[in-house]
């Protein structure tokens, strides 16, 4: 293992790999060890190389990360964040024919490298996905259509009932059906996702705006923007032990904050104030919960300044 500073170049990334593996760590000392020791039956054949940029751990996780000559473990310094993690990491990737980013709570299934590889080589997909099943092994529904107001208005009103409900009326893909077989998405739960070399060239940097949560929706629809298409390859398998991505349910206010600023950041003023309205009426509706509670008021602190300053007029073109 190599330990860097995040401004020093690496030079064991000159040789080109099929795959350069970043993953993002915060106190990921419960699941950095499992998840680096599913990559190589994942990759197969595939040979790779591992980055681990861990940002200002104090559970000891640098420690945990195996010492080799194909796995770097770079210091950021401080906890800048996910997507900046990300692009530290991108600095580190050096030449290869994809990336994947994954969170440290995942398991990598037999193959679902080179499942994920063959969709974004052969194919030509610019990004692929896995099948995401939970620590106890249940599918999880990890698929996502665009945020609209139509589908946030179905999440605020009926949440996970009546499933078949219209598409429009829903933000999550239900059908647990239609996780068994391969299919395009708008984009999908961030847990890990694999990027062609030439698609992360074009779409570039992560959105460090984003500290945590919706930095993939931005990515996803930034990769969709450049022409390039996202594939769900279900014979990819990982699983994702949800709450060790640093992301735990304490921190819902964040989260919704943030799906207005991605919202708000493509939509003018009246569809973001709409769409503001029924991210505030899930959190409402869900008000037994002390997190959603806790949310209602961030979120109801945050809609008001952002109407008064105008910030619902900052669309950024696709």
């Amino acid at each position: 293992m190599t330990m860097l500073p995040f401004d020093t170049a690496n030079s064991a990334a000159v040789e080109t790999v099929d795959c350069a593996i970043i993953v993002v760590t915060y106190n990921s000392a419960r699941h950095i060890a499992s998840f680096v020791s599913s990559i190589q039956a994942a990759a197969g054949s595939r040979t790779w190389r591992l980055i681990v940029v861990d940002n200002a751990s104090r559970d000891g996780t640098r420690d945990l990360v195996p010492n080799a000559s194909n796995i770097s473990c770079i210091s950021a310094g401080a906890n800048v964040g996910y997507s900046a993690g990300i692009n530290i990491g991108r600095r580190y990737a050096g030449s290869c024919r994809t990336l994947l980013v994954s969170n440290p709570d995942v398991r990598l299934g037999r193959g679902a490298i080179e499942h994920l590889y063959e969709a974004v080589t052969a194919r030509g997909h610019g990004a692929a996905v896995p099948m995401l099943h939970d620590a106890k092994g249940s599918l999880m529904r990890s698929l996502r259509h665009e945020p609209s107001v139509g589908g946030q208005l179905g999440e605020a009103l009926f949440g996970d009932r009546f499933s078949r409900r219209p598409a429009w009326l829903s933000e999550i893909i239900r059908d647990r059906a239609s996780y068994h077989r391969p299919q395009l998405v708008e984009w999908a739960t961030g847990a890990a996702i694999m990027i062609s070399a030439a698609c992360n060239d074009l779409v570039g940097r992560w959105d460090e705006s984003y500290f945590l949560f919706s930095e993939e929706v931005d990515y996803a629809r930034r990769i969709r923007a450049h022409g390039f298409t996202i594939a769900y390859v279900p014979e990819a398998v990982a699983v994702h032990d949800e709450g060790g991505s640093g992301r735990p349910t304490s921190m819902l206010g964040l989260a919704v904050v943030n799906r207005l600023r991605y919202f708000q950041s493509y939509h003018g003023r009246w569809a973001s104030t709409m769409y503001a309205g029924t991210l505030l009426l899930e959190m409402l509706m869900r008000s037994s919960s002390r997190h959603h509670r806790q949310a209602a008021l961030v979120l109801a602190k945050a809609i008001p300044p952002a109407i008064l300053s105008n910030r619902f007029e900052t669309g950024r073109s696709t």
